[in-house]
């Protein structure tokens, strides 16, 4: 999960605790119900910073490890071309 701005490690931080509510409606249940499992304890956010054009933007990259239900070499599912995201934008 890459977060972008000047707000980006507090967003990182946000997303890892909230990786791990429990109960109806928060995001642990949401991904244990459709087979994925969130590795407890991901490591903190990487902060850095990346140039875009003639202007540095920082940036915090947060790596959850996830394990998945299900066999992954079975012949009736299609090559992973891309790897699968999800945009978090804040409202405006």
């Amino acid at each position: 999960i890459v977060c972008y701005g000047p707000a980006s490690e507090e967003y990182a931080h946000r997303i890892r605790a909230m990786l791990y509510l429990d109960g109806y409606g928060f995001p642990r249940k949401i991904l244990r119900d459709a087979g994925i499992y969130p590795i407890p304890y991901p490591p903190m956010p990487a902060i850095g910073h990346e140039e875009e054009g003639s202007l540095w933007r920082k940036r915090a990259d947060l790596v959850i490890q996830i394990r998945v239900r299900g066999e992954m070499n079975s012949d009736s599912r299609g090559a992973i071309t891309s790897p699968p995201g999800i945009i978090i934008r804040k409202g405006d």
